[in-house]
């Protein structure tokens, strides 16, 4: 599902594709932990990319080891998905 997200170049799909080295694409943490930071960005808060931000920092994928950023992303994520479900 990802591979065909990723075909059709949908961000979210490309930014896994190069954190996991899926579908041809070179593993690069710091490439998909930008991709990451700018779908975030870009979206006002897509809440897989801050899911992923928040991997990223748990792991030290691509950025430096924060598990205080770790855990704000995690907790933002949580609290803006919830408050769109309340909509």
């Amino acid at each position: 599902m990802v591979a065909t997200a990723a075909s059709l170049s949908l961000p979210i799909a490309v930014a896994h594709c190069y954190y996991r080295g899926w579908s041809g694409y070179t593993e690069d943490l710091t490439k998909a932990f930008q991709m990451f930071t700018d779908i975030e960005q870009n979206t006002n808060g897509y809440h897989w990319a801050q899911d992923m931000l928040g991997d990223c920092y748990d792991e030290g994928d691509g950025t430096e080891l924060d598990y205080a950023q770790a855990f704000h992303w995690y907790v933002y994520r949580c609290v803006a998905f919830s408050v769109r479900l309340q909509l």
